[in-house]
Parts: structure tokens; sequence; C-alpha cells
């Protein structure tokens, strides 16, 4: 008898879920029996990588830098997979460390806080 999936019906959040590597896990967790919503403010994820699963999933256009939206997303939420970050061109990353890093960080530490508020039990 064959073991059953961790991910069977388990809601799962994909913050960043629109972009390449996002839309990939999606497509892996739908197929393991998980609910899926979707978070992505679009800046660089693409709703045409979701274009053939886009009904089975639960899509939020938001921007995960604000907290309020943060809440949004994780609410109900089983487990959270976080793929939210801003990335540009190497030469603007070099010249902007600092912004990137705080930038990031800010996003991390936003849906992180949102989760334990929201009793999300795996992030």
């Amino acid at each position: 008898m064959g073991q059953e999936s961790f991910w069977k019906n388990k809601k799962v959040l994909v913050a960043g879920g629109a972009g390449f590597v996002g839309a990939k896990l999606v497509r892996l967790l739908l197929n393991q029996g998980s609910t899926v919503r979707v978070a992505d403010n679009l800046e660089r994820g693409r709703k045409e990588n979701l274009r053939e699963i886009f009904d089975q999933i639960d899509f939020m256009q938001l921007d995960l830098v604000s907290f309020d939206s943060c809440l949004t997303a994780t609410a109900g939420m089983d487990v959270c997979m976080n793929l939210v970050a801003k990335a540009c061109g190497l030469e603007y990353s070099q010249d902007h460390h600092g912004e990137m890093f705080t930038f990031n960080t800010l996003l991390g530490l936003n849906v992180l806080q949102a989760c334990r508020l929201n009793n999300v039990e795996r992030t």
C-alpha cells in the first residue's frame, strides 16, 4: 500500500508563484493534491506561466511589501512557500545592494510575521 503524500489536501500559499520557478512548484503541488493559492504582484511573474492551471488555483494579485497584503494572502493556509524577491540585473544589484537587501528582507519578514499571526503551521 502506497504512502499518502504530505501535500494531499494541504492549503499551500506560493508567494511569487507566477514566476518561472513558482509556476513549476504550483504544478507539482497540484499534482500532489494540494489546494494552491498564488500571491504575486506580477512585476516579474506572469499569469501566462499559470495559464493551463489558472482555473485550479486561487490567484491573488498582491504586493507583499504591504503587511496587510501578507495577512490576506496567508489567511487560512497550512503551508507557505515564499519565493518572493526583488530581482534586478547584476549591475543594478551591485550598485544598490543596500536597497536590495532591505527590500528583500522586508518581503521575507512580512510574510513570516503574517504566517505567525495567521497560525500557518509550516513556512
